[in-house]
């Protein structure tokens, strides 16, 4: 429901036809993600890597991403440059944490929360310092 309100077409996995996406972006970091990622993107897409694979996991890359031409990106963290442009535009009013934000918690409560966000209650969180 918050990413629909959002405008992002947000919809349960057997809801989604196969190739039928041109960009596509995986959040959790593991194969059967990624895996799905491949067989939701259409011929000559884009799978956005969001998060890796846990450490000494390589991530298995089908036969099938060449054949259908698929670019594979990743979206790691974001540098001086995105961090300054992204400032700018909340300095300026432009952009509201209430639109990239589902939950706001207070740092005393990050322990329980994580449990939340494990249960997949909690989906983009800010911790509130203060």
């Amino acid at each position: 429901e918050w990413a629909q309100k959002l405008g992002l077409d947000a919809r349960l996995i057997d809801k989604i036809d196969p190739l039928s996406h041109s960009v596509v972006f995986v959040c959790p970091g593991n194969q059967e993600a990624f895996d799905l990622a491949v067989k939701l993107t259409a011929p000559g897409g884009q799978i956005c890597v969001f998060a890796p694979m846990p450490p000494n996991q390589p991530m298995v890359v089908p036969h099938e991403v060449y054949f259908r031409d698929l670019t594979i990106s990743h979206a790691y963290s974001c540098g001086p440059e995105d961090t300054h442009a992204a400032w700018n535009f909340i300095s300026k009013g432009l952009l509201k944490a209430e639109q990239v934000v589902s939950h706001f918690i207070k740092l005393e409560e990050l322990p329980k929360m994580y449990e939340a966000m494990k249960r997949g209650e909690i989906l983009k969180p800010m911790v509130i310092f203060g």
